[in-house]
């Protein structure tokens, strides 16, 4: 008799065993790409809760009724992987996506794409810290190279667009930026005091080459006594400075304005109200005298030659 009751112990054991895991396997998942097979809570014949499930990829974290929903980690059959929230079967909230080429981002998700505020690390160590839409960078953001170069400012779309500011070794460019080139004037902040306004070209080379290009303006300290004497003939003394305008070329100055802004300062300092009028011009000592002033009178007979007085 006890034989036969353990029979039939057995047997409805096995018969719930078989039942429990036809429910499991009956448990819908509705991602395709994961829906081969699934472990987890089940309600109502939709994976629901903690659980497991693998087809072409595999995913393991939170259902609601059949969809990926709350906390879970997707690993693609590429080796790419997301770890992170999740609504109704889409990337959604907080999360960190991993790329199988060692890319990373991490920060904010809306329906499956990268938007609101994050971070994106490069496998060579750049990285940028800023805004996202659509996937790629819209807004404003820092994108700091491995080799410390960084550019403060607007992105469009994943590149430079708007206005910006760029760090590299120790020099500044602050204007508008367009695809990622400079456009239109520039203001350039050198290591050593000095400053460059006008415009820029980027040259090709392996970092960021950014150099005098166009029309333009540059200021030297006049304490930086070796820059004056490059510039000595092509410039002029203004607010503590050694004014150097005209048409740039690779850095190179290659057209000097000299005679045309000494011109126009005499008539500033000295009252000359026709320009060249060479009885006001051969008056000229006041304006040495600023020269001498600002620069010391070493630098007087330069700017005399230069002026053919």
């Amino acid at each position: 008799m006890k034989l036969k009751m353990d029979s039939k112990c057995c047997f409805l054991f096995l018969v719930f065993a078989t039942n429990l895991s036809w429910a499991q396997t009956g448990c819908k998942v509705i991602d395709q790409d994961i829906a081969a097979t699934y472990t987890g809570g089940c309600l109502d014949g939709l994976a629901n809760g903690l659980g497991k499930a693998q087809g072409r990829d595999r995913y393991e974290g939170e259902f609601l009724q059949g969809k990926k929903n709350g906390k879970g980690t997707y690993f693609w059959n590429n080796g790419n992987r997301y770890e992170g929230e999740y609504l109704n079967d889409s990337k959604h909230g907080k999360g960190v996506f991993y790329w199988n080429n060692g890319i990373k981002y991490e920060g904010d998700f809306s329906k499956g794409r990268m938007k609101g505020v994050g971070s994106l690390i490069w496998s060579n160590g750049d990285r940028y810290d800023g805004e996202f839409l659509d996937g790629k960078q819209n807004g404003k953001g820092i994108y700091i190279s491995k080799n410390g170069d960084k550019y403060e400012g607007e992105y469009f779309d994943g590149v430079k667009q708007g206005n910006g500011i760029i760090t590299v070794a120790g020099v500044e460019y602050s204007g508008h930026f367009e695809k990622n080139l400079p456009k239109g004037n520039f203001t350039i902040n050198y290591d050593d005091g000095a400053k460059y306004e006008g415009e820029i070209a980027s040259y090709k080379g392996e970092t960021i080459n950014y150099r005098r290009d166009g029309e333009g303006t540059l200021y030297i300290p006049k304490t930086n006594t070796k820059a004056i004497d490059q510039f000595l003939n092509t410039g002029i003394v203004k607010g503590g400075y050694l004014m150097i305008s005209g048409k740039w070329k690779d850095n190179k100055l290659i057209e000097s304005n000299f005679k045309k802004i000494i011109g126009n300062e005499m008539v500033s300092e000295m009252g000359v109200t026709n320009g060249y009028d060479m009885e006001g011009i051969r008056n000229y000592c006041s304006f040495v005298k600023l020269i001498a002033t600002n620069l010391g009178p070493q630098y007087e007979d330069a700017y005399i030659n230069e002026l053919s007085l």
